[in-house]
């Protein structure tokens, strides 16, 4: 595949870099105490290239209503669009939202509620969990790290309002 149809950030001007010289100037610390820094300006032209339409790809309208959790599934249905010569290299982004329903979505395994030969131990509120400890708590899975064999990347910069429009 040509470099030039992926996705990739570029840096303008010949990859110039520009900082100012450092002068000194009132600056406030965490707690909002002044104190004199050496401060100054950084430049530069940085840009997101999306090289192909096939580039980037998306699944949206995550949110915490269970319905629209982030899924192994939904993620499967997603790389299946994907032409196979644009996998190489592939990575998973997701916000923190779409991290915590995938995590969520892979922990618990609900086994019924009793009766008619279904286990049910563990379980609160008339719905029972498949136990992971002796004690018989919960299973909880750990935080996702790859879906379908692609590893995740998670990012403040995906907003929790990214709609399905």
């Amino acid at each position: 595949m040509d470099p030039a149809e992926g996705a990739r950030f570029d840096v303008g001007m010949g990859g110039d870099f520009a900082v100012s010289a450092p002068r000194l100037q009132q600056v406030v610390d965490a707690s909002s105490n002044p104190f004199m820094a050496y401060v100054g300006n950084l430049q530069s032209w940085v840009g997101f290239n999306v090289g192909s339409e096939y580039a980037c790809w998306a699944v949206t309208g995550i949110t915490t209503t269970l319905a629209q959790w982030l899924t192994d599934d939904s993620v499967s249905q997603l790389i299946a669009k994907i032409p196979a010569k644009r996998r190489n290299n592939l990575r998973l982004f997701i916000n923190r939202t779409a991290e915590s329903t995938l995590q969520r979505g892979r922990s618990t395994i609900l086994a019924g509620t009793g009766g008619n030969g279904i286990l049910a131990t563990g379980g609160t509120a008339g719905v029972a969990v498949q136990p992971s400890d002796a004690a018989g708590r919960p299973a909880f899975a750990p935080l996702p790290l790859f879906s379908n064999g692609y590893p995740i990347t998670v990012s403040d910069s995906i907003l929790d309002t990214e709609t399905n429009s």
